[in-house]
């Protein structure tokens, strides 16, 4: 399974990464696409930076099963089956990922409704900046 098919059925978001590869950016991590068959975790957060902060999630992950990969002080790699639903959730929490959220057709209906009234971001800050 390959990174954007993984993020597609999670309703995880992609970027590019500085090498020209696919990542799913997390607030503690990112998941990136390490062979054909296997996915890597990569934790590495500034908001965690005691031992315990990775000590504690690298115990998680190794209990369902995920293959430690890189093993740091702070930080480390974790290797997950894309297929496993237990690994996958792990990985996505430990990464901290954001789902996208799916909006009910109230929802989408209310927004078409507003969608006139809605200016761009800025616009009218920018004509204040003129003066």
């Amino acid at each position: 399974m390959t990174i954007r098919t993984f993020a597609e059925k999670h309703r995880l978001r992609t970027v590019i990464d500085s090498d020209g590869s696919h990542i799913i950016p997390g607030r503690s991590g990112q998941i990136y696409e390490h062979s054909t068959t296997r996915l890597g975790v990569i934790f590495d957060s500034e908001r965690h930076t005691t031992r315990e902060g990775w000590n504690n999630r690298r115990r998680q992950c190794v209990s369902v099963g995920m293959t430690l990969w890189q093993d740091g002080d702070y930080e480390g790699s974790l290797l997950f089956d894309p297929s496993n639903p237990r690994q996958t959730e792990m990985a996505i929490r430990v990464a901290g990922c954001r789902v996208k959220r799916n909006q009910s057709a109230a929802q989408l209906a209310n927004l078409l409704r507003n969608a006139p009234r809605l200016t761009p971001l800025g616009a009218q800050d920018a004509s204040e900046r003129v003066r």
